[in-house]
């Protein structure tokens, strides 16, 4: 299941090498962890699938002169 940080945390997911997961950042771990890290508030689940690969870019315009309207 794919969950995302609330804090840092050390934890060993296969029971033999320790992993630093980070504040922030998204990771897929196993279904049994997640019940606990969730409760604990350690960790949110991640609904988002993919995050975007490419954003908008802001296009330039043209500033007006600001005329007054004529009467």
């Amino acid at each position: 299941m794919r969950v995302r940080m609330t804090r840092d945390l050390d934890i060993s997911l296969d029971g033999r090498t320790p992993q630093k997961l980070k504040m922030g950042e998204s990771y897929n771990i196993p279904e049994s962890f997640v019940p606990n890290l969730l409760d604990k508030g350690i960790a949110i689940e991640d609904k988002a699938l993919d995050p975007p690969k490419e954003t908008k870019t802001k296009i330039k315009t043209k500033k007006t002169t600001g005329r007054r309207p004529r009467k």
